[in-house]
């Protein structure tokens, strides 16, 4: 997504030429809240809910960067406003983000990953496409699977050894056998 830089933060280069003192990114913010305002007009955040370090830092051209960060999988909440806060608190840049249609529902059981892209210059169309992983839907499958992987191994090597011995003790041995091995199991 792309942020736009605001008034203030215009401003604040300016300060910056004149005093010396370089703007730091500092963190981008997250919310909830719908502004009526122009994001260049955008002074705050309207209702932030969670803020996250920028993990890198990618200079697309001489006039844009890409700001990359992650919200862990233990955070919920829905993202309709991105801001890039400076290190002393003013809101560098901001962004409306799907509000369309509500917003992107960040549920907690997955990471998410992704950047915005602040540019002084024009850009060749970008799409951006955030893909949500949902590790609790993962890691259910991967048990799922294993158990049946596991399952259908046991119950082939046990007919394969009533087939052996072909006798009721042999037979009687593997159902015993099988129905031990699914109560110890935790896969099962």
């Amino acid at each position: 997504m792309y942020l736009t830089i605001t008034e203030v933060g215009y401003r604040k280069e300016i300060e910056s030429l004149s005093s010396g003192v370089i703007p730091v990114f500092a963190q981008l913010a997250l919310g909830d809240g719908v502004s009526s305002l122009d994001e260049i007009k955008q002074t705050n955040m309207v209702s932030q809910k969670h803020q996250v370090d920028i993990i890198a830092v990618e200079q697309i051209s001489a006039g844009a960067v890409k700001l990359h960060a992650y919200v862990s999988e233990n955070v919920a909440l829905n993202i309709k406003e991105v801001g890039l806060k400076l290190s002393d608190g003013t809101l560098y840049a901001y962004g409306k983000y799907a509000t369309e249609i509500g917003g992107l529902q960040k549920s907690q059981g997955f990471d998410l990953k992704f950047f915005v892209v602040i540019s002084k210059e024009q850009l060749p169309d970008f799409n951006f496409t955030y893909e949500a992983i949902n590790t609790i839907e993962i890691r259910d499958r991967i048990i799922s699977e294993s158990t049946a992987f596991v399952s259908n191994y046991v119950n082939q090597r046990l007919a394969d050894l009533a087939t052996a011995t072909q006798g009721d003790k042999a037979d009687l041995a593997a159902k015993r056998y099988s129905a031990n091995f699914f109560k110890l199991n935790p896969l099962a």
